[in-house]
């Protein structure tokens, strides 16, 4: 078991003091200025965008591709942050589990559960249909439910989903003019606790990379380079269901147009890029 003087325990426990009092982000976010024609993204940052044939679309049905791909987004990371409160209801059951790190995971629990909440409270309120969310992870999926929670696979596939998201909600919020009030706070306070649960992620992956031989390290090459690319394609590139609820026929040809945008390749080298510094580090060149 580890003690209080080791330095993981140490980050736990501040974690957990800065994560205390709980604010329900219910209750932070002004819901009273809710703006359903408003853009939900920033137009820079829809898949589409750049694409002359989008950009010659009138601006109400590219708002309202915003809001679909925004929604598309929240679905895909609730379901993967339900995934992590699945796994710590179960680790929470194992004799032995150092006192600071159940502590902190239950913090986090918390934290994921109220962005759940936050999402569906947007639903309820935008009138949106519900995106099928995370689609083709299958790798990403079978790590996250069947892996050690301590494994070096388990942490690549939660370290790569915060930071990858991390990563974008900050554009956001440094371009969140014109955005709706209710979005902007939104991601506000996804960063706010993202930040606490990278420095958790970020820990945990170094301290596993640091124990793996130097076989197994060759051999997770592969994994993280299908890890990646998973959750890439999950979150950056929208099923064509999305597109059609914006109205855009057929779905399959404008998801293919989003694949080919060379805005949408750049956008997405801009977010991932720095998440592959601790597997570059160490030789892993995966991209």
């Amino acid at each position: 078991m580890l003690g209080t003087n080791d330095p993981s325990s140490r980050l736990v426990e501040h974690l957990s003091s800065t994560s205390t009092p709980y604010i329900d982000p219910l209750a932070r976010v002004p819901w009273d200025r809710m703006e359903r024609r408003a853009f939900w993204l920033p137009e820079a940052a829809v898949s589409l965008f750049g694409w002359a044939e989008f950009m010659s679309l009138p601006e109400d049905q590219r708002r309202m591709l915003s809001r679909h791909e925004f929604m598309h987004l929240l679905v895909t990371v609730q379901r993967f942050e339900t995934v992590f409160i699945e796994r710590v209801s179960r680790v929470m059951q194992r004799p032995g589990e150092p006192l600071s790190h159940a502590n902190y995971r239950l913090h986090m629990a918390r934290e994921h559960t109220g962005h759940g909440l936050m999402m569906l409270e947007l639903l309820r309120r935008s009138g949106l249909q519900r995106s099928r969310g995370y689609v083709a992870t299958h790798l990403c999926r079978f790590l996250a439910r069947h892996s050690s929670l301590d494994s070096a696979a388990f942490l690549t596939v939660m370290y790569a989903g915060e930071e990858i998201v991390n990563r974008m909600f900050r554009g956001l919020r440094k371009n969140h003019a014109g955005l709706c009030p209710v979005i902007d706070e939104m991601v506000r306070t996804h960063l706010v606790d993202a930040s606490r649960h990278l420095s958790h992620a970020h820990d945990n992956l170094e301290n596993a990379l640091n124990a793996m031989p130097r076989w197994r390290m060759r051999l997770m090459r592969f994994v993280v380079r299908r890890i990646f690319r998973e959750q890439v394609n999950s979150l950056f590139y929208p099923p064509p269901s999305v597109y059609e609820s914006a109205g855009l026929y057929p779905g399959e040809y404008w998801a293919k147009i989003a694949r080919e945008n060379p805005h949408r390749t750049r956008f997405v080298q801009q977010n991932v890029g720095t998440t592959l510094r601790p597997f570059k580090k160490r030789g892993l060149h995966v991209s």
